[in-house]
């Protein structure tokens, strides 16, 4: 007997973050299909993301900033102490503070419609 695996279908989202004009230089780009479908992209220092084996169909979207840099500063710190001083931690990250609203994807607004393929996505708030 032969059982077929069907995969559900996937796509690649691309495009770009932007605050107030300005790239977001870090981050997340979340994807949130139906059901527990989601796919999560690495925001570049130029803004730029590509999200692959987005789930096909209306997402909605979160962006997930990396914690301030006293937050980065105060791990770091815990880090050296509990891991040792020759590793290392990064104490900042350049980052943007962006309205909370945006890291629910319930609540931020931003949503698309996934197609197939590679499809454009900029997402630019002011």
């Amino acid at each position: 007997m032969i059982f077929a695996c069907h995969a559900q279908p996937r796509a690649t989202v691309t495009g770009t973050v932007k605050y107030k004009g300005e790239p977001v230089p870090s981050g997340q780009v979340v994807f949130y299909g139906n059901g527990d479908q989601s796919a999560i992209a690495t925001i570049n220092q130029d803004g730029s993301y590509t999200a692959t084996n987005v789930p096909l169909g209306p997402v909605k979207i979160a962006l997930v900033m990396p914690p301030s840099t006293a937050g980065m500063e105060k791990a770091a710190k815990v880090m050296k102490k509990r891991f040792g001083k020759g590793n290392e931690y990064p104490e900042s990250i350049k980052t943007v503070s962006l309205p909370k609203k945006y890291s629910d994807p319930a609540n931020s607004g931003l949503g698309l419609t996934v197609t197939g393929g590679t499809q454009p996505y900029n997402i630019d708030i002011n």
